[in-house]
């Protein structure tokens, strides 16, 4: 592949909404040695103005390898960037960002605490449809495809130096983004064992007045419901019950709860209900604890997590 392509794995449509003029993105960025207390002196280093385009991007992330056809099923380079996330995924997402955004509208204006709201199985559909792919879309679901490549490239770059062979040109291994796709977001049956729960699940839209909501490069939060001291965001769709939590804006976030483990949310299934600060803060902990590199705050209000200096 000579031509390098920047492919967003968080979709800018969905990011311009956590914008604060429609370009940029009030942004913390994480690493192993974020310090929990940080003064005026270095506050610049972790709290940043970035370009929408300059976050949640990858080179080629999704560009099929045309030549490694032992391993893509014959897909031409751009069929996931284009003909899947372009031309279906993304825009459902929009789509019904949009209607939610009409229904919310709604029940602020008459200032009602909690709504019931009726979707229509293909808003029902699109939601967890939207839900699955950007949950599995994000680098975090790619590293192991990527370590099992480095490990087949290095035995196959071994075997050819041991036989006398040329070693230095490129040697295929996985197409990792056709293999990452091909065991997440396109895979028909784990798709089905996802949508099978989450159709069980109640669903709730939850609104901040505060619309300082975060989002962050891994928005979709699947929190796994099992002991303490678990790795609770390491999800086996197959055999483990979860809760779920997506912020759509600033100001909305959608969320599953299983029935049999939070009882409560039965009567909570299929509406709008407004919750403070303290139900914000508690969701965006999610998100600090999910992000890999960066977290957005339409409000620039870090302090939740990191405190500054006085």
């Amino acid at each position: 592949m000579s031509k390098t392509i920047r492919q967003h794995y968080v979709p800018r449509t969905y990011l311009k909404h956590f914008s604060f003029d429609g370009k940029r993105l009030h942004t913390f960025l994480l690493n192993k040695d974020t310090p929990s207390v940080i003064g005026p002196e270095n506050w610049g280093d972790y709290v940043k103005d970035i370009s929408i385009s300059d976050v949640c991007v990858g080179q080629n992330f999704y560009t099929i390898d045309e030549a490694n056809q032992h391993n893509n099923r014959g897909l031409k380079s751009m069929a996931l960037e284009k003909d899947f996330f372009q031309n279906y995924v993304e825009p459902k997402l929009s789509s019904i960002i949009q209607t939610i955004e009409s229904l919310v509208d709604s029940v602020l204006k008459d200032n009602t605490l909690i709504a019931s709201i009726r979707f229509s199985n293909e808003q029902l559909y699109d939601l967890a449809f939207s839900s699955f792919v950007q949950y599995h879309r994000s680098p975090r679901q790619r590293h192991s495809i990527e370590s099992v490549n480095s490990l087949i490239r290095y035995v196959l770059k071994s075997e050819r130096k041991e036989k006398g062979l040329d070693d230095s040109e490129d040697i295929k291994g996985l197409d990792v983004a056709f293999t990452h796709a091909d065991k997440t977001y396109l895979n028909t049956y784990l798709w089905r064992m996802f949508y099978a729960k989450i159709s069980s699940y109640c669903i709730l839209i939850r609104v901040s007045t505060n619309g300082n909501l975060f989002t962050s490069d891994n928005p979709v939060v699947i929190h796994k419901l099992g002991a303490k001291g678990k790795a609770v965001f390491d999800v086996n769709f197959y055999q483990d019950e979860f809760s779920l939590f997506f912020p759509l804006t600033p100001n909305i976030i959608l969320e599953y709860y299983n029935p049999s483990f939070f009882p409560d949310a039965i009567m909570m299934d299929k509406t709008i209900s407004i919750v403070d600060s303290a139900y914000e803060n508690q969701v965006n902990k999610y998100q600090y604890i999910n992000a890999e590199r960066f977290i957005f705050s339409p409000k620039n209000d870090f302090s939740l997590f990191l405190k500054p200096k006085h």
